[in-house]
């Protein structure tokens, strides 16, 4: 059964290179069935603007920097991953949302196509807004394509774990 909040989060700075103004903007519009968790830190002087100007909105809610324990429990308790990155290499961000089974909504840049596909993700084009609305509107509203990249996603992240890391190592090192 669907809830009555979907979860959305971020992960990564609060820089413009990491797409959260883009993402804040589109949580601007819609309604509190939309919640986002962003988890990271400013590293410019226009990401302290942002937070200040959406702080007080009830669907977006500011961790800050989280780590250990606290961050495992805000990635169990999201439903999906949202990175709208402008550039990236492989952030470990989408591997771990991965393992932790969440659906995810993350640029088409780098390493990233090589990871994921339209089997576990919706992949969007860096700075395109409507692109991005269009795809957390698209989870919010079809709850089973939801649920069946959550469960891709869970199954794999599995390949990115550090035993099969170390196997593939070792049988380098062996070859």
């Amino acid at each position: 059964k669907k809830p009555d909040v979907v979860t959305y989060l971020f992960v990564g700075s609060v820089t413009q290179r990491k797409g959260i103004y883009e993402l804040l903007e589109v949580f601007n519009t819609l309604d509190d069935s939309y919640q986002l968790i962003v988890c990271g830190e400013p590293n410019e002087k226009i990401g302290n603007d942002y937070i200040e100007k959406y702080r007080n909105k009830k669907n977006i809610i500011f961790k800050g920097f989280v780590a250990g324990e606290t961050k495992n429990e805000i990635f169990s308790s999201a439903d999906v991953f949202v990175l709208p990155t402008y550039s990236e290499g492989l952030p470990i961000s989408l591997l771990e949302a991965m393992f932790f089974g969440l659906a995810c909504i993350i640029s088409s840049v780098g390493a990233i196509p090589e990871i994921v596909s339209d089997e576990n993700a919706i992949l969007i084009r860096p700075g395109d807004k409507e692109g991005l609305l269009l795809a957390i509107k698209k989870y919010h509203n079809n709850w089973n394509l939801l649920l069946k990249h959550q469960s891709n996603n869970k199954i794999e992240s599995k390949k990115y774990s550090y035993e099969v890391f170390k196997k593939n190592l070792l049988d380098i090192l062996e070859k």
